[in-house]
């Protein structure tokens, strides 16, 4: 991974400063990625080990160490070296399991003890187990086994109390003596308080009773006793009910505690007296005081001199230790503040004369505790003396992260926008679409947030963004709304007054460039200038109430098509005045392109560099000429300057709808514009109803509609689930059975041959080919709809080796984008709100391929056994005993083998093999041997050899076999009851007979006598039956277990 995009802005406290004497960094997480940002130059250091998203971080006191966590599936904590990046203890899945009980228990949240040593652990499951690690004795990652999780026992656990889930945890930073002996955590409705001694060891055995404090889980007992006690909360002892618990914390006496909740108030907690029946440790509610006006307190820190709080109003307050409200950043408008954290070095915590060292115990004076119990001073109260406090980052629920001036609080001509620096600008909802230039190193981003940006991704730098509004005419109508109020009027109950914004799902570039064009869940098609993101004069469409799906421009930028969950197609065509504009656009990246690639050639020493960097970009679906940003230097230095582009928002009006058809019924999960052999575009789509529908653009008009040219059903059992326009002569589609078909792209388009697909997790729904210089790409970029994306190496053939894949988002994979210079991968993640950049190198591919063999041996590592087990032999007298039916089983004449056999015997051979193909698989099979070598030879084959075979077999059969679950789906789509699961025997025949490749009478009994043997048809079947008797009675199939 190169680079990542977004942060979780869910995690609290998930945005922590990094500033040491060495750099002036920050750390937060994207997805399931920790990303250690250097402020200063940009770069980013990527903590990657997760599977799932990080639910839980925290970063030592003195910045040195990083703990991450996680739930779900392979779940694990992983302790981090902050300078290294470097992995240096992780606790895995199964270690927690065993100390729960539960499996997938995951960790909800983390803390750190003052000096790093422990590390507290809350589990996801409930009953919790809270958990103290001595992590630094824990064995490391090359001394035990993800398995192995005896030596992974805490030094200190117990079963939470209650069963509210507990969702913070702090350590007392304040006790002297001990480091992480007294901690916090709270849930919704209960504070849990917990101690342990060193010297007060648990001696109980496992199983044993460890007393009331004490606690065992899965066969591990805790070393020492974790005492804890859950205060009541006395409604009647406040003003008013308390709400809802959000965090904890310690105050630096260490005696007393804080805790926030969602209606602004802290509850502040004491310790216990002797004559109140408490023990020391134990802590009571004394006070409760509203620091926010009834909106949550996300995040509350105590420093040195203030008690700082980050609340859902988005305002940052400071307070001192008797409540008296000292400082207030209240115009960040930035969104609800999840994150606080102040910068080390100059932490109001201490001086530090170590890199990142900070505050200790005992090196500050305890705030007198009767200060702490006063009144809180009102917001309108001046300022008694200059704000004492360093800056500090400040991470949002909007997707902002701002590094927030505490200097510039209070001084005389400060703005307030004037207060902070914004260092992230993310999504704050789902990511849905990518798009690249290709016309320069430009990233599009948009999703549910309506937000649209625009990044440089070699630079790593926002260019530009807008948040895009349902209605573009807003503004319109938001100045006829003030006419109306008139002067000092209330637009808050005029209609329209809030922009909507637009929940976009599509984005693409055309070939240019110049245009960017996205398309909402409302069907609006916004059609915007490219570089400044404005919507071009009369760029508005709404054609569709259906979500925009897919959206495409054909080659010479004269169509755009979008495709919408009306199942529906739309048409757009460039006007004549665009049509000059996009030419003029094209004319211009050509010359420059020529004169940097002749001022490259005549500086031999930068030639190499520069025949690498700039592309020009050929093939289908690209018309336009990549010049990246280290070509762009070497011009610069050259004088050649880049002409500049038309200006589009001259252009009266960018396209022109010309209509919409209605082509599938069921969801369209392709779109793609190809060239005929007459250099004219041609449009064709791909829906879930099997179907491939090309359309006659020539014949479309705005007068008389889409015209269509043909429709044809491709697939009989498969779904289709993605479109590629390979090149001129076909396409390719994945599908849901693991397979790539490669079709002609003739009018009536056929299936030529078909390949085994990746089969990482899901099937394949987007392909991307990584562009090259010779025009026809030699690799492609995939995805899955969950976690994996990865590289193929081109042409398809089925061999496993040229395919690669790797965990790329923790869940769902939204979104699949390339770079023009084929240099990078961008993925998105839709809810996890990251989009990471990959870089790409085919060398490593290339050498995977080459080790994997030549031939048949890789297809021949995919059958049982390999070529040394007895299926490979089975499949060999198969095919001599085919050879042998050729010339027939009782001629005298002398046997003719030449190692091939015709391609009318393949599909007995599958058959068996145990494998059943349709007939309209046989025809596959047997297209593709014949067509094998039509596009060199211009002959039909009749034959195929041994190895033929092999490809064949491995290509063709199904990836999982059929079972019990889809002998239940199968009865389920005949009509069974619901309830019963029966279906009748009679409709079974009538749909056997009737549909798909009906089977006469005569044929069905053949095939059912063969199933049953000498049993009775009837009595097997019986009247009715359900899926688990047909499994087991007819087709042989043992009980599931």
């Amino acid at each position: 991974m190169a680079f990542t995009y977004g942060f979780n802005k869910n995690i609290l406290q998930g945005v922590q400063a990094l500033r040491t004497r060495k750099r002036n960094a920050m750390f937060y997480v994207s997805g399931h990625t920790g990303v250690i940002h250097d402020l200063d130059t940009n770069q980013q250091q990527l903590l990657q080990g997760h599977c799932n998203p990080i639910t839980a971080a925290c970063v030592s006191k003195d910045a040195k160490w990083i703990v991450t966590s996680d739930t779900g599936l392979d779940s694990m904590v992983i302790v981090w070296e902050a300078a290294s990046g470097t992995p240096v203890k992780t606790i895995f899945q199964s270690q927690m399991d065993a100390l729960t009980g539960f499996a997938n228990s995951g960790v909800v949240a983390l803390g750190l003890s003052h000096g790093a040593r422990f590390l507290a652990t809350l589990s996801s499951t409930s009953p919790q187990m809270l958990a103290l690690w001595d992590w630094a004795a824990l064995p490391g990652p090359d001394e035990v086994g993800a398995d192995d999780a005896v030596p992974f026992a805490p030094l200190v656990f117990a079963h939470v109390p209650t069963t509210d889930l507990q969702l913070s945890v702090a350590f007392n930073e304040y006790v002297k003596g001990h480091e992480g002996t007294s901690l916090v955590t709270n849930g919704d409705s209960r504070v849990v308080f917990w101690h342990w001694s060193p010297d007060e060891r648990v001696s109980t055995t496992a199983g044993e009773d460890g007393g009331d404090d004490g606690d065992s889980g899965g066969g591990l007992v805790s070393q020492h006793k974790l005492h804890f006690y859950a205060p009541p909360i006395v409604a009647s002892e406040f003003k008013h009910a308390m709400g809802a618990f959000t965090l904890s914390i310690f105050l630096p006496h260490g005696e007393q505690a804080l805790t926030a909740t969602v209606d602004g108030d802290v509850i502040l907690w004491d310790r216990g007296l002797p004559e109140e029946g408490l023990k020391p440790t134990d802590k009571k509610a004394v006070k409760a005081l509203q620091l926010h006006s009834d909106v949550a307190i996300n995040v509350i820190i105590a420093t040195k001199d203030h008690i700082v709080t980050g609340g859902e109003d988005g305002m940052v307050r400071f307070y001192d230790y008797s409540f008296h409200l000292v400082a207030w950043f209240e115009e960040l408008h930035a969104g609800p503040v999840t994150s606080l954290s102040f910068m080390p070095e100059l932490a109001p915590l201490g001086e530090g004369g170590d890199e990142g060292a900070g505050w200790r115990p005992g090196s500050v004076p305890a705030p007198p505790r009767r200060a702490l119990v006063g009144a809180h001073k009102s917001v309108g109260e001046a300022l008694d003396e200059e704000l004492k406090a360093a800056d500090f980052l400040v991470g949002t629920a909007d997707g902002l992260v701002l590094q927030v001036h505490a200097s510039k609080f209070g001084q005389l001509g400060v703005m307030p926008e004037d207060q902070s620096t914004v260092l992230i600008e993310a999504h704050n909802d789902a990511v849905l679409a990518l798009a690249t230039s290709p016309a320069a190193p430009l990233l599009a981003i948009t999703g549910a947030s309506s937000l649209l940006q625009v990044f440089d991704y070699e630079a790593k730098a926002l260019v530009v963004s807008r948040v895009i509004d349902e209605d573009p005419n807003w503004v319109a109508k938001m100045e006829a709304a003030e006419a109306e109020a008139g002067p000092g009027g209330d637009l808050g109950e005029i209609e329209g007054a809030e922009p909507p914004g637009a929940h976009l799902q599509a984005v693409v570039y055309d070939p240019t460039g110049l245009f960017l064009v996205v398309g909402s869940a409302t069907g609006a098609v916004n059609v915007l200038d490219g570089a400044t993101l404005a919507l071009t004069p009369k760029g508005h469409f709404t054609t569709s109430k259906g979500a925009v799906l897919h959206l495409a421009f054909s080659e010479c930028s004269t169509y755009l098509a979008a495709a919408d969950a009306d199942n529906c197609v739309a048409i757009f065509r460039a006007t004549e005045a665009t049509q000059a504009t996009l030419s003029k656009a094209k004319t211009n990246s050509k010359v420059y392109a020529a004169a940097v690639a002749a001022a490259a050639a005549s500086a031999a020493s930068e030639a190499a560099d520069l025949v690498a960097s700039t592309t020009a970009v050929g093939g289908s679906g690209s018309g336009g000429i990549f010049v990246s940003s280290s070509a762009g230097v070497l011009a610069a230095a050259a004088g050649i300057e880049r002409p500049e582009l038309p200006p589009v928002s001259e252009v009266e009006a960018a396209y022109e709808y010309v209509g919409r058809f209605r082509s599938h019924y069921a969801q369209i999960v392709g779109l793609a514009f190809g060239v005929g052999k007459d250099d004219a575009p041609r449009l064709i789509s791909l829906g879930a109803d099997r179907h491939l529908v090309e359309y006659d653009l020539a014949n479309s008009s705005v007068t008389g509609g889409v015209a269509i040219l043909a429709a044809t059903k491709i697939e009989e059992t498969a779904v289709p689930t993605a479109l590629w326009w390979h090149h001129n002569n076909s396409y390719v589609v994945a599908d849901s059975e693991y397979k790539f078909k490669v079709l002609t792209s003739e009018r009536q388009p056929a299936v030529r041959s078909t390949y085994l697909a990746p089969t990482y997790g899901l099937p394949v729904n987007a392909l991307a080919p990584l562009p090259s210089r010779s025009g026809l790409p030699r690799y492609a970029a995939y995805a899955t709809p969950e976690k994996v994306i990865g590289l193929l190496k081109l042409p398809l053939d089925g061999n496993p080796n040229k395919a690669m894949g790797l965990i790329a988002q923790p869940g769902a994979v939204t979104a699949l984008a390339v770079s023009s210079d084929g240099k990078y991968v961008f993925s998105a993640g839709g809810d996890d709100l990251a989009v990471n950049q990959w870089g790409v190198h085919t060398e490593a591919l290339d050498v995977q391929a080459a080790l994997g063999g030549e031939g048949v041996d890789p297809y021949a590592a995919l059958i049982e056994g390999g070529k040394d087990g007895p299926f490979y032999e089975d499949i060999k007298d198969y095919f001599y005993y085919a050879q042998i039916l050729t010339q027939g089983e009782n001629t005298t004449e002398e046997r003719d083998v030449d190692n091939h056999v015709h391609v009318d015997r393949l599909p007995d051979i599958m058959r068996a093999l145990g494998f059943y193909p349709t007939e309209h698989q046989v025809d596959n099979m047997i297209n593709q041997v014949k067509y094998s070598q039509w596009d060199v030879t211009q002959r039909i084959r009749t034959h195929l050899d041994f190895e033929e075979l092999i490809m064949i077999y491995v290509n063709h059969r199904p990836v999982f076999n059929v079972g019990h679950a889809q002998i239940a789906a199968a009865f389920d789509a005949l009509g069974a009851e619901q309830v019963t699961g029966l279906l009748q025997r009679e409709r079974l025949f009538t749909f056997l007979q009737s549909r798909g490749e009906a089977m006469n009478e005569q044929e069905l009994l053949e095939c059912l006598a063969a199933l049953v043997a000498d049993r009775d048809i009837e009595e097997v079947l019986g009247a009715n039956m359900t899926a688990a008797d047909f499994a087991e009675s007819v087709l042989g199939f043992d009980p599931p277990l």
